[in-house]
């Protein structure tokens, strides 16, 4: 199994991802546990030490245990996230009211402004994840109103000077 995800899993899934992602942002990455010293090494350990029971990734775990704090060595698998009740109750309020309550935006075309307000104004009482959730993509829909229906109303001045008309 080990020879099938290193010829098929990591090539051309990845760490072509990892390539896309590093690039888009101009980072150099690299995976320091496909160092070949270390798989060639690793390679010839027996399988009852590599695949210890159901523990997944024993010798990894055994190693991290003296550097890693325990809580993050059992915390669950989860992506990035992004601090989005911070973002939308700090930085990102009052672009979130000015976009989402525009009168001649999307947003409040399609929705009632008294809920949106309220929506918007209740952010402290409801759940925070779900809270955000449902703001954050109010935000995007009035965002994506302003940039394919209104580009020009809302861009600065001289932005758009070289477009033609």
């Amino acid at each position: 199994m080990l020879g099938v995800d290193f010829s098929t899993i990591l090539p051309h899934n990845l760490l072509v991802k990892m390539d896309i992602a590093t690039m888009a942002h101009g980072l150099e990455a690299r995976s320091p546990l496909l160092d070949n010293e270390l798989i060639d090494l690793v390679s010839h350990y027996p399988e009852r030490v590599k695949l210890y029971g159901r523990t997944p990734k024993p010798l990894l775990r055994e190693l991290s245990a003296r550097y890693v704090p325990q809580p993050v060595q059992t915390a669950p698998k989860r992506g990035f996230e992004i601090p989005l009740v911070r973002w939308l109750r700090g930085d990102l309020r009052s672009l979130c009211e000015d976009v989402v309550l525009a009168r001649d935006g999307v947003v409040v075309e399609m929705f009632d402004r008294a809920a949106l307000e309220d929506i918007l104004r209740k952010g402290h009482e409801l759940d925070p994840a779900r809270w955000s959730r449902r703001v954050w993509l109010l935000l995007m829909l009035g965002m994506w109103d302003r940039a394919v229906n209104k580009p020009r109303q809302q861009a600065p001045a001289g932005w758009l000077n070289n477009a033609s008309t």
